[in-house]
């Protein structure tokens, strides 16, 4: 995208190796992390560039699948109040099971999840300027999960995440 001239903000929402690290940095894309080691070698490479890296931490609501933790949020926290450049911009889980199901007991308890951890985050001082939880099903059920951003995927072609979703979406 960058050798096409883009040059607004690209997010990357997948694992991008330590390798690739400073080729992220010097094509100021957004990175997602999970963990402190990552965040550690992000502060390196971006320092021995001179560079600040903008970063979304992916915290884990019921998918367990590349997200922080509960009992690991304060060390990820600490990490990137203690990097020199990087900075938060995004707080986001990747919500499990929404669009399969008629019952939507887990999506709530996945829904508050994510509300305590933003929490946690602004107990640390951190503040994060995106706050984004909403897939295509949770942009269509539950309004409250739109945040600032939403993540829609299959919506954006004008298909339905599911037949649940479908049945499950009330009009106003």
């Amino acid at each position: 995208l960058r050798e096409m001239g883009v040059r607004k903000p690209v997010l990357v929402l997948g694992y991008t190796p330590h390798v690739r690290l400073a080729e992220a940095v010097e094509n100021a894309l957004r990175l997602v992390v999970y963990d402190v080691a990552t965040i550690k070698a992000l502060d390196r490479v971006a320092r021995l560039r001179g560079k600040k890296v903008r970063v979304h931490v992916k915290v884990e609501t019921g998918t367990h699948r590349q997200g922080v933790e509960s009992d690991a949020l304060e060390a990820v926290f600490g990490a990137i109040q203690e990097s020199a450049a990087v900075e938060p911009e995004g707080l986001y889980p990747h919500f499990a099971n929404i669009e399969d199901t008629a019952r939507h007991d887990y999506a709530r308890g996945q829904i508050e999840q994510f509300a305590r951890m933003v929490a946690a985050a602004e107990q640390t001082g951190l503040r994060f300027e995106k706050l984004h939880s909403a897939c295509s099903a949770a942009a269509l059920l539950f309004p409250r999960t739109y945040g600032n951003m939403v993540r829609v995927g299959i919506g954006q072609y004008g298909l339905w995440p599911s037949r649940q979703t479908f049945l499950s979406y009330r009009l106003p």
